[in-house]
């Protein structure tokens, strides 16, 4: 099922970031001044082509990807081997304007500064199937973009502890570097 949804994001994505461009009043507009959290302060997302990117978000702009073994998944979990399961094989990020992707399933709205990206996920039943998490923080980390390397370190993470979304995703996608494909 991975799998399918994966093919179905870099297809969705290529067509996304390609027509981009053509978006009428794609002008670049400033990141919002704190991460958008549950509420009726938070932006509504209809779709990628409504948050055109900044300047620092088109430094991220793309599709990336980072692949996990199982067994080195779960040592790196903590021996966590049921999320290892869930989790194994190729992850795909996407990051256009303010949104940012996982799998195609996990949706959130980031604030990327000069250094750090943060990403709240959706609290929309339709943009979000990755389980308990809706409204939750999801990634708050350094990024840095090296050619088509990019690498999210020096992670501030929540106080719900191992298991939670963003302690999962620092592993998932911070433990290695994620590769841009397009």
């Amino acid at each position: 099922m991975r799998t399918i949804q994966r093919i179905g994001l870099v297809l969705s994505a290529a067509s996304v970031i390609t027509g981009a461009a053509a978006c009428a009043g794609s002008a670049t507009q400033p990141p919002p001044a704190s991460l958008p959290g549950p509420g009726p302060q938070s932006p509504a997302s209809t779709g990628p082509a409504t948050h055109p990117p900044t300047r620092l978000s088109a430094q991220l702009e793309g599709i990336y990807t980072v692949d996990w073994e199982v067994y080195e998944l779960a040592k790196a979990l903590g021996d966590r081997w049921g999320d290892a399961e869930i989790n194994a094989g190729q992850t795909t990020v996407m990051i256009h304007g303010t949104d940012f992707w996982v799998d195609g399933i996990c949706h959130g709205q980031s604030v990327i500064t000069h250094d750090r990206i943060a990403v709240r996920t959706t609290t929309a039943r339709a943009e979000w199937d990755c389980g308990a998490g809706r409204g939750a923080a999801m990634v708050d980390a350094h990024w840095v973009v090296d050619g088509d390397t990019l690498r999210l370190s020096d992670w501030r993470l929540s106080k719900r502890g191992p298991g939670s979304l963003d302690w999962n995703y620092s592993v998932i996608l911070g433990m290695k570097p994620l590769h841009r494909v397009m």
